[in-house]
């Protein structure tokens, strides 16, 4: 089994529990498009490389990939919009939104162990898509990407912080001099 059909594996797991909540968006792996089998990708490698991660981890790699890619929040999920419900932080997400990164990372830690085994060969196709044949961004690229939109977050954040109100301290009068007694 190859990081690719783990990816396959999330990804139809993913569709089916949408299904299962009356979403008919996600299409199915055969039929998606690559930005959507790269975000499987990405999910797989990010479970991969941080294996003691928790699902809401999971989540803010996501959200992070998807605002480096320019998505935004927007309440219906729309590819050519770039927008979608689910660009909130982890906890914002309903519980039902929350179960797709629980099932994602417990998919990938369950097949990890498959990876060296036996490979599961591809199904013939006529045109392979860009992820199939491993033309991603690198891991490099990828991370150049995730840390530019944390910057761009954190940034926005600052200029959304209240700046904290300074209170200007009273001036003291000065002291009047009492006028020096004649001597007499």
């Amino acid at each position: 089994m190859k990081l690719l059909d783990i990816a396959r594996v999330c990804h139809e797991a993913n569709a089916a529990l949408c299904l299962s909540q009356g979403d008919t968006s996600q299409p199915s792996w055969e039929d998606a498009p690559d930005w959507q089998k790269e975000s499987a990708v990405a999910g797989v490698r990010f479970h991969l490389e941080n294996p003691g991660a928790p699902a809401s981890s999971s989540h803010e790699s996501w959200l992070a990939h998807k605002e480096a890619d320019g998505w935004k929040y927007g309440k219906e999920k729309n590819p050519d919009k770039k927008e979608h419900p689910c660009m909130v932080p982890f906890d914002e997400l309903p519980v039902e939104q929350q179960s797709k990164d629980f099932i994602f990372r417990q998919l990938v830690h369950s097949l990890v162990p498959h990876m060296k085994g036996k490979v599961i060969p591809e199904p013939a196709r006529k045109k392979r898509t860009p992820a199939e044949k491993g033309e991603m961004l690198s891991r490099k690229e990828t991370n150049q990407k995730i840390g530019a939109a944390l910057r761009k977050k954190e940034a926005e954040t600052e200029r959304k912080a209240p700046k904290p109100k300074v209170k200007p301290k009273k001036k003291k009068a000065p002291a009047k001099k009492k006028p020096a007694k004649a001597a007499e």
